[in-house]
């Protein structure tokens, strides 16, 4: 395994970075959540620490083959947020840092850090946009941990700048625009980057919120998000099939709602990304995102949408058109059990290539519910995904169920398993196959301070000609977070 260090950024990405970071950049939030926030009615501020210790033991360190090294990891982090929330402004800031220590290959000893600013302001009753301002530079390795899983040959650079803009024009209209700047910088020790290694939707495994971040108790708070998230969820969607990546993104997007009755609304949207990778040895283009959708409320418990989409990426050689249609329903048992199921069409294929895919159903089903101190969740999907313009075109099928427990006031369990199978719809000869079974305890020590300890279990197939490697991990962290004014 090579050993080399990561390479010094050229001039302008130092410039880039050190201006994201010294803008506090570095956790993203759900900004199109924030968009539709109400603000608290009363200003109140907060500060909130926290502060992380986890040891992380796997028996296959690297997983690139089934006989891979194990190693024990220690890792440290600490962040500080701020948020402030008044009856028409909201703003977040926040800062973070963490080390890791390996235990045998210390030669990936190193610091991960990163920090973000976002707002949310609503200048009158009709309108109102989030911005956000976010970069990090390595993993956050809380959230590593949480996943089950550490990357060492794996390093990144990321920035990020977001805008979301609502006006309500009239009650029955909605017209939303949206604008979105982004730079990555990849680099890792492998050829390629397997994307079976990574979770396939890293947000649902991670949760919503990060480690020490529910602290702050601030109501109207856009929620923020680590950029670790991002990138992972990027590279696990796209299947990078590159050593080193320079990719500079930007999408400019506009969304028109209406309610057609009180119980009929449509709406259409139209969106359009670009991307450099800044070299003229490959590909610029961009990618074209279109749809139309009908919701239709049946009764007070049951809503049922058309959804029908249009994708054409230039951004590939030939380019790629992907086309959707997928019906949906939604359905509240009972207060506390909720069901939805869809089914659908999808189309990809390459123009003016010898080879295009055929026709693909989509759909799944999904069935939720709660029971006293019992949540749990089953569901089964299958979707096309458009690479944009380094990865592959999947169609996947995935599978998940999860049983979450409280049983005593500061003892809580989880038990969850995820399923995926992967195939380029264009090169079906590459396809994977992942699974992730993990079960996890957490209690509470007093209201600072809590411990947690997790075992996870994971299977990836990458075909007939390469063997199936098996990998497991276990661990435990202790975090404190306190929350002042």
């Amino acid at each position: 395994m090579s050993t080399r260090r990561f390479p010094t950024p050229p001039q302008s990405r130092r410039v880039l970075l050190g201006r994201a970071l010294a803008l506090a950049a570095g956790l993203a939030f759900a900004l199109p959540a924030a968009a539709r926030a109400q603000p608290a009615p009363v200003e109140d501020q907060r500060w909130a620490f926290t502060t992380t210790f986890g040891r992380f033991h796997t028996d296959n360190f690297f997983l690139i083959s089934p006989d891979a090294p194990g190693d024990s990891i220690d890792s440290l982090s600490v962040s500080l947020l701020y948020g402030r929330t008044g009856e028409r402004l909201s703003i977040s800031g926040n800062g973070r840092v963490s080390g890791n220590y390996y235990e045998t290959f210390n030669q990936y000893n190193q610091l991960n850090y990163g920090g973000g600013l976002g707002l949310s302001y609503r200048p009158s009753r009709t309108s109102s946009f989030a911005f956000s301002q976010v970069a990090s530079s390595g993993f956050y390795a809380p959230l590593l941990i949480n996943l089950g899983l550490f990357l060492p040959q794996i390093r990144t650079e990321a920035l990020q700048s977001t805008l979301v803009a609502t006006w309500h024009p009239t009650p029955r209209t909605t017209l939303t625009g949206d604008g979105n700047f982004s730079y990555l910088h990849y680099d890792s020790d492998l050829s390629t980057l397997d994307p079976a290694l990574i979770p396939h939707d890293a947000l649902v495994l991670a949760g919503a919120v990060p480690p020490g971040q529910a602290e702050i108790g601030l109501a109207g708070l856009p929620t923020p998000l680590d950029a670790t998230l991002v990138v992972l969820t990027a590279l696990s969607a796209e299947g990078v099939r590159r050593q080193q990546l320079n990719l500079t993104t930007f999408r400019a997007g506009f969304q028109a709602e209406q309610a057609l009755t009180d119980r009929l609304s449509a709406a259409v949207q139209i969106g359009y990304r670009g991307l450099d990778y800044g070299s003229p040895a490959l590909v610029n283009g961009g990618q074209l995102n279109s749809g139309a959708s009908l919701r239709l409320a049946l009764d007070p418990k049951t809503t049922a949408s058309l959804r029908y989409t249009f994708e054409r990426n230039t951004a590939q050689v030939p380019a790629v058109s992907t086309q959707t249609a997928l019906l949906q329903v939604e359905h509240d048992l009972s207060p506390r059990l909720k069901f939805d199921a869809s089914i659908g069409i999808g189309f990809s294929d390459q123009t003016g290539a010898a080879q295009a895919s055929g026709t693909s159903w989509l759909g799944g089903a999904g069935l939720a519910g709660r029971f006293r101190r019992t949540r749990w969740d089953v569901r089964y999907g299958r979707s096309v995904y458009q690479a944009f313009g380094f990865g592959r075109n999947y169609l996947s099928d995935y599978a998940s169920a999860f049983v979450e427990h409280t049983f005593l006031k500061r003892l809580s369990g989880r038990v969850e398993a995820y399923y995926r199978r992967s195939q380029d719809v264009f090169a079906q000869s590459f396809f994977f196959t992942s699974q992730i079974y993990r079960g996890s305890l957490t209690y509470r020590i007093q209201r600072r301070t809590m411990v947690g300890g997790f075992y996870s279990y994971r299977v990836v197939d990458q075909g007939v000609a390469v063997p199936v490697i098996h990998s497991s991990a276990w661990g435990f962290s202790i975090s404190y977070a306190r929350a002042f004014k």
